[in-house]
């Protein structure tokens, strides 16, 4: 089953390859694209700043190794200026022996002082010559690991810059993710709102309708009264009149007062 699937793989592999470059390639690669623009606008936003937060937390992970590396880097560039110093104290003290040497063979005499001590010209003179020989070569490891330590030192300092420019960028990005999930919250929000507003909208036409209804039916109620009125003689038309005159005096007398 699993050579079937791999014989699969390879086939559509050699497949595209063969197709790379034809006017069937070219439409397979209008499709993929066409897909890939389909796919990530479905996707919503919210869940996109999910997933770019997981990205930036894979960075972070990512710049730990970096810092292991740089850790590791820093302590080897002061072992190395640990040995260096002491190789270098060892050099001044030996090239201090060494002149002293060459200045007690300068005498000439058959003994030669040496830190207190006397010893044949002989012997002093090719200890000179080895103690020479052996500071030369010291001299010359030194020489190297200084260089070394310098460049080390450049890429210590170099890699430590990156770091920190790292850093300040993924504070930067998380910075503008959180700008990003506040602006969508507020968008979110407004559209909220507005769909509020529409469904208000439909209430107040239906309390529109109603009313209009409510207006059609105290027209019926009217026409009906209309239909039905009695027209009234001198007699009801007097009556009426003494009827509205007498409110209207009431009303006068509570509000001015009776008449003298």
């Amino acid at each position: 089953m699993c050579k079937k699937v791999i014989v699969g793989v390879v086939v559509a592999l050699v497949a595209l390859v063969a197709i790379k470059g034809t006017w069937l390639g070219s439409h397979f690669r209008l499709w993929a694209k066409q897909t890939a623009a389909e796919a990530r606008e479905r996707v919503s936003p919210e869940r996109e700043i999910e997933r770019l937060r997981m990205e930036l937390g894979a960075l972070k992970s990512q710049d730990e190794r970096f810092i292991d590396k740089v850790a590791r880097q820093a302590l080897a560039m002061e072992k190395l200026e640990g040995q260096t110093s002491g190789l270098k104290k060892d050099l001044a003290r030996r090239e201090k022996d060494l002149k002293e040497m060459h200045a007690a063979l300068a005498k000439k005499d058959a003994q030669v002082v040496f830190h207190g001590e006397r010893y044949p010209r002989e012997k002093v003179a090719e200890q000179l010559k080895l103690d020479f020989v052996s500071f030369e070569a010291d001299e010359q490891v030194m020489e190297s690991r200084e260089a070394h330590l310098a460049e080390m030192r450049k890429s210590v300092t170099l890699n430590r810059r990156k770091l920190s420019e790292l850093r300040v960028q993924r504070e930067r990005m998380a910075t503008e993710l959180q700008r990003l999930e506040t602006a969508l919250a507020e968008e979110r929000r407004t559209q909220a709102e507005q769909s509020r507003s529409l469904d208000d909208a439909s209430y107040r036409r239906l309390t529109d309708e109603i009313a209009a209804v409510k207006e059609r039916i105290e027209l019926l109620k009217k026409k009906r009264e209309l239909r039905g009125e009695v027209i009234d003689g001198p007699v009801r038309a007097a009556e009426q009149q003494r009827e509205e005159d007498a409110k209207l005096r009431a009303r006068m007398t509570q509000r001015l007062g009776d008449a003298e």
